[in-house]
C-alpha cells in the first residue's frame, strides 16, 4: 500500500527528468530522495545556464500537497521576460507566498513547507540563508548565479552550512556535477 501512496503523491518519472539533464541512475534517484525528504538544495551556475528551469522541474518533482514561499528580485541581471523567471505555470498552484526582495523584506513564512529563491543578489541570498539556518527552516531550493570562481568560495564560506546538496549547471540541461555536501 505504501508505494501505491508515493507513487500518487510523487511523479513516476522523476528520474527520467533528471536523467535528462544530465543525471546518472543513482544521482537522479539521489537528488528525488533530497527532493521528498525536503533537503536544502542549492543550483548554481553561469548567466542563462537553465538554473531556474532546474528549480522548476525540482519543485515540480516534489509532493504536490507541498505548499511553498518564493523569494526573487525583480531586478535581476537576465533577461526576465525571456527567462520567464516567475514560477511555471504547473507549479503556481502550490504558492502561497511571493516576495520581491527589492520592495519586501526578507520574512520567512512559517506556514510553508518549502522555500525557493531565485535569481536574488548574492547579499540577499545570504540573508534569507541566514534566516532560514537560524530558524532550523528545512526544505529550501534555491538559485545562485557564479560570476567567477571566487563566487565558489562565497559559496563555501557563507552559503554550505545550510545546503544538503548543490547542483552545478554548465548550461541548459547540461550539468557538470551534483555534490553532497551532508
Amino acid at each position: 500500500m505504501k508505494k501505491i501512496v508515493e507513487q500518487q503523491m510523487y511523479p513516476v518519472t522523476s528520474t527520467k527528468t533528471l536523467k535528462e539533464w544530465g543525471c546518472d541512475e543513482f544521482i537522479a534517484e539521489s537528488v528525488n530522495s533530497a527532493i521528498k525528504e525536503k533537503k536544502n538544495i542549492l543550483i548554481v551556475g553561469d548567466l542563462a545556464s537553465g538554473k531556474t528551469k532546474m528549480m522548476n522541474e525540482l519543485i515540480s518533482l516534489s509532493n504536490p500537497n507541498m505548499k511553498y514561499q518564493f523569494f526573487y528580485n525583480s531586478r535581476g541581471n537576465e533577461n526576465l521576460l525571456e527567462q520567464g523567471y516567475i514560477v511555471e505555470e504547473r507549479n503556481r498552484s502550490r504558492l502561497i507566498d511571493s516576495v520581491d526582495t527589492l520592495s519586501q523584506p526578507c520574512n520567512i513564512n512559517e506556514s510553508v513547507d518549502f522555500v525557493v529563491i531565485d535569481d536574488v543578489f548574492r547579499e540577499e541570498l545570504v540573508t534569507i540563508i541566514k534566516q532560514l539556518h537560524d530558524n532550523k527552516k528545512e526544505g529550501t531550493i534555491a538559485t545562485a548565479f557564479l560570476r567567477s570562481e571566487s563566487d565558489l568560495e562565497l559559496i563555501a564560506i557563507h552559503l554550505k552550512k545550510h545546503f544538503d546538496l548543490m547542483i552545478y549547471l554548465n548550461g541548459y540541461k547540461n550539468t557538470q556535477s551534483i555534490t553532497f555536501l551532508k
